[in-house]
């Protein structure tokens, strides 16, 4: 039963109603056509009947043409074919031949059925296929660009669910390893305490605020503050964070989670290094609605010892978190952004710029 009304109201719709409205107004105005052309001429009578039977026949013809032939000729792309021209004129002609046999039948007159009155009619049905073709393409090609957006649209809301879905329980995993390795070598005192409510607050943020199209950038830089901590006590031995922020403008919103990914990277890197105090670079400034990111972080490319795999793995996974994040900005971000990634023997960078409005 809804389906049917869904239907009833799709084919009901306002868009619908005015096509409707327009070929109604259309066939009354050619109909009248002849008395205004004529009007103030004693000596014309106008031929209702005669009318009506000519606005029926090209009724049947013109909308032959409109709903049945044209869709068939370009559903197989027929007008491709120089016969199909051919077949159009000789079609063109029968009809007008037809047209004006059908008339004549029911009027005997010298002026319903000869050559003129075969080539008149022949050429005002031309004019009307011609013109309801072109109304024909013009509903096709709307209809084409909506359809289009609307894949667009489709498609750009299953990429984000995608990378979205890859992003997010990667960043949660890496933060319960966090937790975890904390609470095996650490006792449960305030700052454990203060972990696990940092973490619960990124957890529902990741779960809830991080599903939607926007969030406050203040709202976004506390969760970034909040993961900075917790790997800074899971890293504290031998990685030195250098955090700052300056936002002048707390009504700018961005996408959830787009800068955790850059953060995330740079902790993994200098994770895995050996050796003491490793420094990790984060600014996030504003000016003038454009948010500027930079990270800087140790790297190495080499990896020795047993870890070599691990690390690889780790590599090969971060390499998809930037490629998701890049995706990312292209669609929500096109001709907004400008990301710049330096990748050298030394260290690892990234430059970030977008305009939030």
């Amino acid at each position: 039963m809804n389906s049917l009304f869904v239907s009833l109201q799709s084919k009901f719709s306002k868009t619908f109603i005015l096509i409707v409205c327009f070929h109604v107004f259309f066939w009354v105005s050619y109909f009248f056509f002849p008395l205004l052309q004529f009007w103030g001429m004693e000596e014309y009578h106008f031929p209702v009947k005669k009318l009506l039977l000519d606005i029926v026949f090209k009724l049947i013809v013109i909308y032959s043409a409109f709903l049945i032939g044209l869709p068939y000729i370009f559903r197989h792309k027929l007008y491709k074919k120089k016969w199909l021209y051919l077949l159009g004129i000789a079609i063109l002609i029968f009809s007008a031949y037809l047209n004006c046999l059908f008339i004549d039948s029911f009027f005997t007159c010298n002026t319903c059925f000869n050559m003129f009155c075969i080539t008149r009619r022949g050429v005002e049905t031309f004019y009307l296929i011609i013109f309801f073709t072109l109304f024909f393409l013009f509903e096709r090609f709307t209809a084409q660009e909506k359809e289009i957006e609307a894949a667009k649209t489709a498609q750009y809301q299953s990429e984000l669910k995608s990378l979205k879905a890859q992003i997010h329980p990667h960043f949660i995993f890496n933060t319960l390893n966090a937790i975890y390795s904390h609470a095996i070598v650490e006792n449960l005192d305030s700052k454990f305490s203060n972990l696990i409510f940092q973490f619960s607050d990124i957890l529902k943020y990741v779960v809830y605020e991080g599903q939607v199209k926007e969030v406050a950038l203040s709202r976004e830089l506390e969760i970034i503050e909040s993961y900075i901590t917790l790997q800074s006590f899971r890293h504290e031995e031998h990685v030195i964070v250098q955090y700052t922020s300056e936002i002048t403008n707390n009504r700018l919103y961005i996408a959830p989670l787009l800068l955790i990914t850059f953060i995330e990277n740079a902790f993994k890197h200098t994770g895995n290094l050996t050796g003491e105090q490793h420094p990790i670079t984060i600014e996030i400034r504003e000016h003038s609605n454009v948010l500027h990111f930079y990270c800087k972080n140790p790297y190495t490319g080499k990896n020795d010892g047993i870890l070599s795999s691990v690390r690889e793995t780790e590599s090969s996974e971060n390499g998809i978190g930037l490629e998701n994040t890049k995706k990312r900005l292209d669609i929500l971000y096109p001709e907004k952004h400008h990301l710049h990634i330096t990748k050298e023997a030394s260290f690892f960078s990234v430059r970030l710029q977008i305009h939030l409005l």
